[in-house]
């Protein structure tokens, strides 16, 4: 087994040799994975669906202001007395 000393999260996953491996939670909060003996490629990724959510906010808000930037140069008018 390899103990993965990060806390537990839905958004782990682990990939052993390239294959989909399932983690366990191990008391506190931690992660491990089973590995056979001997030499193997270990790869722990993280990818939460909060991140996809900031990054369309980000990408929705800057659309915004842009489209608002647009918006006031074509309605600007300028009196001339």
């Amino acid at each position: 087994y390899i103990l993965h000393m990060a806390n537990f999260h839905a958004g782990w996953r682990a990939l052993v040799d390239g294959v989909d491996t399932s983690i366990m939670k191990v008391y506190p909060n931690f992660q491990m994975i089973p590995v056979k003996a001997g030499d193997h490629k270990v790869i722990f990724e993280f990818k939460s669906v909060y991140y996809y959510i900031v990054l369309l906010h980000i990408f929705s808000a800057g659309i915004g202001c842009i489209v608002l930037l647009f918006w006031l140069a074509a309605h600007k008018r300028i009196k001339v007395k």
